[in-house]
């Protein structure tokens, strides 16, 4: 699923920035978990952040309020 939404992001870049944003409550918190190497789709989730990130600073906020709670996962 994270691979289908990096195709997505890489294809339709700030369109699908939007309908993440809009659509979607927290979705940089809904993604921070799989940043975890043991998922082995890191680079598959950074392409979606950095969308995201670029676009909207509360998701920016609520993913550094994650990485704050969860300093201990391997990023």
């Amino acid at each position: 699923m994270i691979c289908a939404l990096a195709f997505l992001f890489k294809k339709y870049k700030e369109v699908a920035a939007q309908v993440a944003i809009n659509e979607t409550v927290n979705f940089a918190e809904k993604l921070a978990p799989f940043m975890d190497p043991k998922y082995g789709v890191q680079k598959e989730v950074f392409t979606c952040l950095i969308t995201i990130l670029d676009e909207d600073h509360y998701n920016c906020h609520i993913l550094q309020k994650f990485l704050l709670k969860y300093q201990e996962m391997p990023v």
